[in-house]
């Protein structure tokens, strides 16, 4: 993804893995939590949004946000705090070939 491009992933089917694996604990799918962390358990950056509903992570990274690189992330679900599954996903910002600007 460029500097200034939204992206989506779609993890649904990991959450239907989740929710299958909760179901079969007798545990209720709606109690499942689900959040995004840097892979070493650290806040993911502000611009790193995560839907459960809809089972997208979306990324809408800016120029003044230092993003370029490769960002290391895991999607956790948890239940009353306690980690059940995660998705290791690899994130990688390059910066956004613009067009010259003539002064």
């Amino acid at each position: 993804m460029n500097v200034g491009e939204t992206r989506n992933l779609d993890w649904s089917l990991y959450k239907t893995k989740v929710a299958n694996c909760v179901s079969n604990g007798a545990l209720a799918a709606a109690d499942t939590k689900y959040t995004v962390t840097n892979k070493d358990g650290s806040d993911a950056a502000s611009w790193v949004k995560i839907d459960a509903k809809k089972g997208t992570l979306m990324a809408t990274p800016e120029s003044s946000d230092n993003a370029l690189g490769v960002s290391k992330l895991t999607i956790n679900a948890s239940v009353d705090g306690k980690v059940l599954d995660t998705l290791a996903v690899t994130l990688t910002v390059k910066e956004l070939n613009s067009a010259p600007v003539f002064d």
